[in-house]
């Protein structure tokens, strides 16, 4: 069995005009392990964490201290065998769609975006491979994220070639390193596609390990949004589950196949 864990956190989950991401690695434990004294050790000299919003961009020594501890955390998942997973949306592409609210409730930028890094999982892993996500705590949207896992994990478990689906779980902020380069990476994100070209996209761009952002980004665009919303409110009409349609099916898998070029660069990350 392949034991494999995802560490996830978001950025910008509540602003309309602009890019919900979440991001994280994913790995075996040993690659955790291995990241936990380099990560702690880039650290040292600061409180012993880090969080992007918390750090002083515009203070005068921000490009000495800021810029190169940047530079330093970006390259250590990739080094310790860790693979980049994200979902990326716009709330403006399908909030028109959504009449009740109910629907406003279920079907945030959150919730799409963490179907995404779900769909992705499920076709990057092999079928002996045993899966943990856990996403920093998030208490808004965390209850729809686990019900989601869970009834993933019960449709996949239909079909003996698709990963396990094993466990989903929340850690508090600042409680382990290991959602630390997942901050990182949703906020580098986020800045690229909204702020690029700015000091904050440009200082973390090191996180994406020499890819082009261009060529590594792949957002979940209008169109996906929209075919994602249509499924989940014609099967809630028709009194269905969503996750037991063969349409949903189809479509989650494509999520994971209409990235293949981000699964084909993984193989450049390790190196």
């Amino acid at each position: 069995m392949l034991n494999v864990t995802a560490y996830l956190d978001e950025s910008q989950i509540t602003e309309d005009t602009r890019h919900v991401v979440i991001a994280g690695f994913y790995g075996e434990n040993s690659n955790w392990d291995a990241l936990g004294g380099e990560w702690k050790d880039a650290l040292k000299n600061r409180s012993g964490h880090l969080h992007m919003t918390d750090l002083r961009w515009n203070s005068t020594q921000a490009e000495k201290r800021i810029k190169p501890l940047l530079e330093k955390l970006g390259l250590l998942p990739y080094r310790q065998g860790l693979t980049p997973i994200y979902g990326a949306t716009k709330i403006s592409h399908f909030a028109d769609l959504l009449k009740t609210d109910p629907e406003k409730a279920a079907f945030s930028g959150y919730t799409v975006c963490f179907s995404q890094i779900l769909g992705k999982l499920c076709v990057y892993l092999p079928a002996h491979a045993s899966l943990r996500v856990i996403c920093e705590e998030q208490r808004v949207y965390q209850g729809l994220a686990q019900s989601m896992f869970h009834l993933v994990a019960k449709w996949m478990a239909k079909r003996p070639d698709n990963p396990w689906l094993d466990e989903f779980g929340t850690v508090p902020k600042h409680s382990t390193f290991m959602t630390e380069p997942a901050d990182y990476l949703a906020f580098a994100i986020g800045k690229f596609l909204d702020e690029n070209g700015t000091k904050k996209d440009l200082w973390c761009r090191p996180i994406f390990n020499g890819v082009d952002p261009k060529k590594m980004v792949e957002v979940f665009d209008r169109e996906q949004a929209r075919e994602a919303t249509r499924i989940v409110q014609d099967s809630s009409r028709k009194g269905q589950d969503v996750f037991e349609s063969e349409e949903f099916e189809t479509w989650l898998r494509a999520q994971g196949r209409s990235e293949a070029s981000l699964r084909s660069l993984s193989r450049r990350f390790k190196n």
